[in-house]
């Protein structure tokens, strides 16, 4: 769960991978979806109040912070992530998704 005192306007929802529910906040009203993926908590608090005019933003830590993390994250493959991905787009229900994916 996300704190949303200090994020204006956010909501929150939550996404099913592996068994496991992994919150997504949910900031912006624009036209086009931008999901984040990786630090998504972090680039919330950096993105402009202009960027979620045009934007409307939703942020996923998934399995890359402590309290979420895989139990073996090594056996993680790219083609896992990128089928994670797809499947959190898939659940959002996003069309035409910007999407931006950090990997430590």
């Amino acid at each position: 769960m996300f704190n949303l005192d200090n994020l204006e306007g956010a909501t929150q929802c939550f996404v099913n991978l592996h068994g496991n529910q992994y919150p997504v906040l949910i900031q912006g009203n624009g036209n086009t979806p931008c999901l984040c993926i990786g630090i998504g908590t972090l680039m919330q608090k950096t993105l402009s109040v202009n960027f979620k005019r045009i934007f409307t933003v939703y942020s996923i830590d998934l399995y890359w912070i402590e309290k979420s993390r895989l139990a073996n994250p090594t056996a993680l493959t790219m083609t896992q992530i990128i089928d994670d991905i797809f499947n959190v787009i898939h659940q959002l229900d996003l069309k035409k998704t910007l999407s931006y994916l950090i990997i430590k």
